[in-house]
């Protein structure tokens, strides 16, 4: 801090920030966001706002986003063609984290598991920001392609997107055992075989086994996300619970495992 009266402004640590954005990056990334965790003024940690402290010395832990440039571009153009303005691109966690916790719920510390169409998100929230996150390609469409090949390989059944989409709305499971199961469905279909119609009554018992594989990679990558978080925080957060968002959430007894 260079004032004469080491009084720490705004401006300190817009700098700082800024000297962040330099770090050198992969060909085809930028930065799309740095998202301040904590501070340090002098010897003293744990600093959530830094301004009007006094200080010889300032530094802080920051969350970097890196995203493809092209990835991005392309995301800004689709909102665009709606003629809507992009002002800026947020990380996944955050946006479901300012639809689904309140204010006090993000200071306290949560983690907080989206499960999207094409990805999982999977942030630990603590004093605002993000702690640790991590997002793996596991999610409601792959649940829909797991019920395609298993309807495929163990009925002898071909079918689209959609019927297996119906299959999980339906009777999706997370869970063989539920204590109120939905009746089985019944899917109309090719015989792989004969091309002959057949109709095949599928239970929930049958869905929540062909997902296993999917839904344990979900809970290791929970875990991993998990064992990146500091001790005192991974204790509030087992006695709190972890906050389910997205539509693969609404998987029947995915809460209960």
């Amino acid at each position: 801090i260079n004032s004469a009266d080491q009084l720490i402004k705004q401006e300190d640590v817009d700098k700082m920030t800024e000297e962040i954005k330099s770090i050198t990056l992969e060909p085809g990334e930028e930065i799309l966001d740095v998202i301040p965790q904590s501070y340090k003024v002098d010897m003293e940690n744990g600093v959530t706002e830094p301004v009007g402290m006094h200080g010889k010395k300032l530094t802080g832990n920051f969350h970097i986003i890196i995203g493809e440039i092209t990835s991005a571009k392309n995301i800004k153009r689709c909102i665009e063609k709606l003629d809507i303005n992009v002002d800026k691109l947020f990380l996944e966690p955050i946006a479901s984290a300012e639809a689904v916790l309140t204010h006090d719920e993000k200071e306290a510390g949560v983690a907080l598991v989206d499960i999207g169409g094409g990805t999982t998100e999977i942030a630990v929230i603590a004093l605002g920001g993000i702690v640790c996150n991590q997002s793996i390609r596991i999610a409601g469409d792959g649940f829909t392609a797991d019920i395609q090949a298993y309807m495929r390989h163990q009925h002898n059944i071909k079918i689209g997107e959609k019927t297996a989409e119906d299959i999980k709305i339906n009777v999706g499971s997370a869970l063989s055992q539920l204590k109120d199961p939905p009746p089985n469905y019944v899917v109309q279909g090719p015989n792989q075989m004969t091309a002959l119609p057949i109709e095949v009554p599928v239970s929930y018992q049958e869905i929540a086994h062909c997902l296993e594989k999917s839904i344990s990679k979900i809970e290791t990558a929970i875990l991993s996300a998990l064992e990146q978080t500091p001790p005192e925080l991974y204790s509030d957060i087992v006695n709190k619970g972890i906050w389910l968002a997205g539509g693969g959430a609404l998987l029947r007894g995915l809460d209960q495992r």
